[in-house]
């Protein structure tokens, strides 16, 4: 039994994975489902509590590394993204008299050069 805390959420909290692909492709959506499906559970079974066929199977009543393993236990919502910090950082240097400092110098110091740019 998994009696790691931090595995658990690795577990059970979403994650964002991203699968790029340039150009033109052949790839289909379902393509990079598929893939980052496999791809997910070969990551989990990597853990130490997991490594194991028997301990797979304890945890998740099998230890094959399938889309239909991945589906008895998660899913996955496609996400596109539409910009970028960079994109929008852009939009900085227009509202220079409207930033106020947080008092996070990072956060402070990387608005500070957007203004700038």
């Amino acid at each position: 039994m998994v009696s790691n805390i931090g595995f658990r959420t690795v577990l059970s909290e979403s994650h964002l994975v991203e699968h790029s692909e340039g150009g033109r492709t052949a790839w289909l959506p379902e393509d990079h489902t598929v893939l980052v499906k496999l791809l997910w559970l070969s990551d989990v079974r990597g853990n130490p509590c997991l490594e194991s066929d028997d301990a797979a199977s304890a945890v998740f009543g099998d230890s094959s590394i399938s889309v239909e393993a991945f589906d008895r236990w998660w899913t996955i919502e496609r996400l596109v993204s539409t910009d970028s910090t960079d994109n929008m950082a852009l939009a900085v240097p227009f509202q220079k008299r409207n930033i106020r400092a947080t008092g996070n110098d990072l956060v402070d110091s990387w608005m500070m050069r957007a203004v700038d740019a």
